[in-house]
């Protein structure tokens, strides 16, 4: 579940966020990002605390998530 590959190629979890929306209705809540963390539990389970979420537009502070 490599991010990208040698060759640069994003890896099959990277390619399923690329312009996924977060929520049922459309509009990405940057300050709940629970959706990526659904995404990624359907790959592989043990692996969804490993899902980084990243802000290019910069409009929002990093924030810590914890997972209970």
């Amino acid at each position: 579940m490599s991010p990208r590959d040698s060759n640069g190629i994003p890896g099959p979890l990277e390619q399923s966020l690329i312009g996924s929306k977060i929520n049922p209705v459309g509009e990405v809540d940057y300050t709940n990002p629970v959706g990526i963390f659904h995404m990624g539990r359907s790959y592989d389970p043990c692996i969804s605390c490993a899902v980084h979420t990243i802000d290019l537009t910069g409009k929002c502070a990093p924030n810590t998530l914890r997972i209970l």
